[in-house]
């Protein structure tokens, strides 16, 4: 998976080097659609470990309107897709929220 997104990296820059700028766009969903998958599969792999005892977390905040304009980037392609509409707005009343972040356990524990 980190290879397919690295590809697309790569091809985003060929694609800008070499004049042919109208394919960003379909490269940028493509590699926010493999960055998504990525951390999905890193959260399942973490949720295991969770339950396992080998993890804890240590919360830490985020800010809200980045976390929702990288979902609205990623369904974006599905809702159009299926002919319906998504929108939201950015405001500052969001602001931050606590998220729990992944923490290596001692190997002791």
């Amino acid at each position: 998976m980190h290879f397919r997104v690295e590809t697309t990296e790569i091809l985003l820059e060929d694609a800008g080097d070499m004049g042919h700028e109208s394919l960003s766009p379909d490269l940028e969903k493509i590699q926010a659609a493999g960055k998504h998958l990525l951390d999905l599969i890193t959260d399942v792999l973490d949720l295991s470990k969770i339950e396992a005892g080998k993890m804890e977390l240590d919360l830490e905040e985020f800010e809200v309107n980045t976390m929702l304009a990288e979902v609205a980037t990623t369904i974006q392609p599905l809702v159009e897709k299926n002919g319906n509409s998504f929108a939201w707005g950015e405001t500052d009343e969001l602001g931050l929220s606590p998220c729990g972040q992944n923490q290596g356990a001692p190997s002791s524990f």
